[in-house]
């Protein structure tokens, strides 16, 4: 073959060296075209030298000019998907959307679309895509504005079960599920369209953070809930008179209580007033810086009578708790042989079982007088912290349970609660 001379700097060119131009057929050295002229001649587009090109790109198709200037090539391995979260490697084709300016992958993206929006920027233009998940719920149960407004602020947390913390468990799941406990969170809504048996006996408890401050807040979750529970304990309450200034009560409910002797504290059990019980004075005590409990018992025709205890531990060591009233209380509870809840806020973290001596001992003491958690998820959650202090335990072993966490914005504390079979509930009503 003739060796033909470069167009430009009229050099030998050799067999299969060079670039030719698509129109005139002209030959040029790689040397001698531009960075620029070479990355086309590589993208497999037609080429034109400067004497046929006067203008950038006037010879490529409206096809091969999107292509070029709506997937540029990425200039380093920094850039990252906005789809994927995967790094969009140098020299690798990538789209922009023309709302955000983000980078996404050609596979990430439509290919066949010029103008490409993503997905996040193209829900974001539809009809009602700011209302949250709670809004649509809200709208569909037709609750009041006061609903609306307590259901704004629901914290998110981490979640770690306890179920982790004990030796040779593990939960690979944030809700905890066997054949007789079931632990699981719910939003007010969720636990709102959950379908429990109402033939069970329900049970909720939380750690109010004074009970005169926050019983409005109390009456509207009861509402958004939409259960009435048998029994409603709260720790915490604040009291220091057994007649507050301020109204606590709850249409339906009888209300027991112990008052506290410091600034925080106290206990109280709200009982449906179809219920029969009585209170058990020996187990309820008021102990200055260490606890303060309220035992009823609920009477019952056809099965063993069941004795419910809301209990508040101040934070004081736990050994001197457990000296001062919870082993004495176990002893007593094994002498009864009585169906016997406790629940409450015990302010012991059972997540660090496997970290402190003193919290293990706990544990350990109650589980050997056949008590079970059936709370196995945090139950207190701030900003630095979630802690598994507040729980209900039953000396049920068989008992079926089905429980957990209802988030709520109260206090710092979620809301726990069971439906237990424990009592039959035909025969628990007074005459």
């Amino acid at each position: 073959m003739i060796n033909q001379n470069c167009s430009k700097c009229t050099k030998k060119l050799y067999k299969n060296v060079g670039i030719e131009c698509s129109l005139c057929m002209s030959k040029f050295h790689k040397k001698c075209c531009t960075h620029q002229d070479m990355n086309i001649h590589k993208s497999t587009l037609a080429w034109y030298c400067s004497a046929c090109n006067t203008f950038p790109f006037t010879q490529l198709s409206n096809h091969e000019l999107i292509d070029l200037t709506n997937n540029p090539t990425a200039q380093n391995n920094k850039m990252k998907c906005f789809c994927c979260n995967k790094k969009i490697r140098k020299n690798f084709r990538y789209k922009n959307c023309i709302s955000c300016k983000n980078p996404y992958h050609i596979k990430c993206s439509t290919k066949s679309v010029c103008n490409w929006m993503c997905s996040k920027c193209l829900f974001s233009d539809l009809p009602f895509s700011q209302i949250t998940n709670n809004d649509l719920m809200l709208s569909f149960s037709g609750l009041s504005h006061p609903c609306q407004e307590f259901l704004k602020n629901l914290p998110k947390f981490d979640i770690k079960s306890l179920i982790d913390s004990l030796p040779g468990e593990h939960c690979q799941t944030d809700n905890f599920i066997s054949d007789t406990i079931v632990s699981k969170y719910y939003t007010p809504l969720e636990f709102s369209k959950e379908k429990f048996n109402k033939q069970t006996f329900s049970i909720v408890h939380i750690n109010i953070a004074s009970l005169q401050s926050h019983i409005e807040e109390l009456k509207i979750i009861l509402k958004i809930l939409g259960n009435p529970f048998d029994i409603i304990a709260v720790t915490e309450t604040r009291l220091h008179e057994q007649i507050p200034l301020i109204d606590i009560s709850i249409p339906g409910y009888d209300f027991k209580h112990t008052t506290t002797k410091t600034q925080n504290g106290g206990a109280g059990i709200y009982i449906r007033s179809t219920l029969d019980c009585d209170v058990v004075k020996s187990y309820s005590v008021s102990i200055e810086n260490i606890c303060e409990t309220m035992f009823v018992e609920i009477k019952n025709k056809k099965q063993k009578n069941v004795i419910f205890g809301c209990i508040y531990r101040h934070h004081t060591t736990i050994d001197s708790f457990c000296n001062e009233y919870m082993t004495s209380t176990l002893q007593k509870i094994a002498k009864s042989k009585k169906v016997f809840v406790l629940l409450g806020d015990f302010n012991i973290n059972l997540l660090d079982y496997s970290k402190h001596s003193s919290v293990s001992n706990f544990y350990d003491s109650i589980s050997s007088y056949g008590f079970r958690p059936l709370i196995l998820q945090p139950t207190r959650i701030t900003s630095r912290s979630a802690t598994l202090i507040d729980n209900i335990f039953t000396n049920q072993l068989a008992c079926p349970s089905n429980g957990g966490n209802i988030i709520t914005s109260i206090s710092d504390h979620l809301m726990q609660f069971t439906f237990l079979d424990l009592l039959d509930k035909d025969h628990t009503t007074k005459k």
